[in-house]
């Protein structure tokens, strides 16, 4: 088992046994509290969620931050991005991290930007269901599955939250070098709008 099997199972351990809070705590606030909720519930409980798996956990993090929460053990660091998605609808495209921020951090080769991807619908009762969790590191997602969006020096973005393709046999150097390229040919096409938008003006 690795860490972040380790972490999906505890994962659905704590919110399972939270799911009266969670659905109570949805319906007082908005249309949106279900995932709102259990992203609260994740951050504020990190330290006995993880307890099996880490002695370190930190969760003071600005809104800014790349991290919701993070963890420390065997010398890593873990950053962990908290995404939730509603299986009953039928497409999200959620912002991961920036292009800049990913490789200033993965300068250091113990840090691993980790995505934890909630998904879960609710009964026709309002009751919690199909609850289910995959936390991976960024490079064990397929570019099939993700894009570069155009904001700032570019966004690493799902194409859909309902179609995630993990490849946990990709190394960190290949999802780089395909990165690159991605990287490249997003830049190439940006260049090409800005020179028009400069020969328009």
């Amino acid at each position: 088992m690795s860490i972040f099997s380790d972490l999906e199972s505890e994962i659905i351990r704590f919110l399972s046994d939270h799911e009266s809070f969670i659905v109570s705590e949805a319906f007082q606030r908005s249309t949106r509290g279900v995932g709102d909720a259990i992203e609260d519930l994740i951050v504020k409980n990190l330290g006995d969620i993880a307890s099996n798996i880490s002695d370190v956990t930190h969760t003071d993090f600005s809104r800014r931050a790349m991290e919701d929460v993070a963890l420390e053990s065997d010398g890593n660091y873990y950053a962990i991005d908290i995404k939730t998605h509603r299986l009953s609808t039928k497409f999200n495209m959620p912002n991961l991290t920036s292009v800049k921020r990913l490789m200033d951090f993965y300068e250091e080769r113990s840090n691993y930007f980790t995505v934890a991807m909630i998904e879960y619908n609710l009964s026709d009762g309002g009751e919690l269901a199909d609850l289910y969790a995959t936390v991976e590191p960024i490079e064990h997602f397929s570019w099939e599955c993700l894009r570069i969006g155009a904001l700032g020096w570019g966004q690493i973005q799902f194409r859909n939250a309902s179609d995630i393709v993990v490849n946990t046999s990709q190394t960190r150097k290949e999802w780089l070098k395909l990165f690159t390229s991605r990287l490249r040919e997003h830049y190439a096409g940006e260049k090409e709008k800005i020179e028009e938008r400069l020969e328009y003006i």
